[in-house]
C-alpha cells in the first residue's frame, strides 16, 4: 500500500488503488479482531501426578482442546521452565492435542506449578489472545519410592533365610522369658 501510494503521486490511477487497498486492509484488521476475541476460545487443563519423585523424570501433560468453531494457531506456555515447543501449531475445531513434557525437581517440599496459557491467534495472524487455561497447581515433592522398593527388596533378599536352610536356634545369655530356666545344682 505504501509503495503504490509512493508510485501514484506520480500517477493518479495507483493513489486510488492504494486508498481502496487500505481500506480492505484495515476491514481486514476489525474483522480479525472480532474473530480474536469472540470466536477463540480453547480449553484445557495441566495432568500431573499429586506426588512427584525427587531427582526422577517425573512426567507432566498439558491437554488443549479448540472449544471454538474457527481454526485457530495456538502457542502453549506453562509458567515453569519446560522445554515446550516455541512454535504455533494448528487446531481444528473441537480438536485436542496432548503435549508432554518431564520435569525433575531438585528438593523435597511442595513445588508449584505457575498458570498454564495458550496464545490463540486468527487464521490471518494479526491479533493474538492470550487465554488462561489453568491457575497455578501445588504438588508434593517425596523421595523416589522406587529406588526405596529396590533397595528395601536387596535387603531382604540377603537378609532373609534363603530356601532349603533350616533355622537353627542358638541358647545366649538372654532375658527372654522362655530360655529364663531353673538351674538346679
Amino acid at each position: 500500500v505504501a509503495l503504490l501510494s509512493a508510485v501514484g503521486f506520480f500517477w493518479s490511477p495507483l493513489y486510488t488503488l492504494a486508498l481502496v487497498l487500505l481500506v480492505l486492509l484495515a476491514a481486514a484488521l476489525v474483522l480479525d479482531a472480532v474473530f480474536a476475541l469472540l470466536s477463540l476460545q480453547c480449553e484445557g487443563r495441566r495432568e500431573v501426578d499429586p506426588r512427584l519423585s525427587l531427582g526422577a523424570e517425573n512426567p507432566v501433560r498439558l491437554v488443549v482442546r479448540n472449544a471454538s468453531r474457527l481454526t485457530a494457531r495456538i502457542l502453549p506456555l506453562d509458567e515453569l521452565p519446560s522445554p515446550l515447543p516455541d512454535q504455533y501449531m494448528a487446531l481444528r475445531p473441537g480438536q485436542t492435542k496432548t503435549l508432554t513434557y518431564r520435569l525433575r525437581p531438585d528438593r523435597r517440599g511442595h513445588f508449584a506449578f505457575g498458570n498454564f496459557y495458550v496464545f490463540a491467534r486468527t487464521v490471518i495472524g494479526c491479533w493474538e489472545r492470550r487465554l488462561l487455561l489453568c491457575g497455578s497447581t501445588e504438588v508434593k515433592v517425596y523421595p523416589e519410592f522406587r529406588h526405596l522398593s529396590e533397595r528395601e527388596a536387596q535387603y531382604r533378599l540377603k537378609n532373609d533365610v534363603q530356601v532349603g536352610k533350616r533355622l537353627v536356634r542358638t541358647v545366649d545369655n538372654s532375658t527372654e522369658f522362655e530360655e529364663i530356666r531353673d538351674r538346679k545344682s
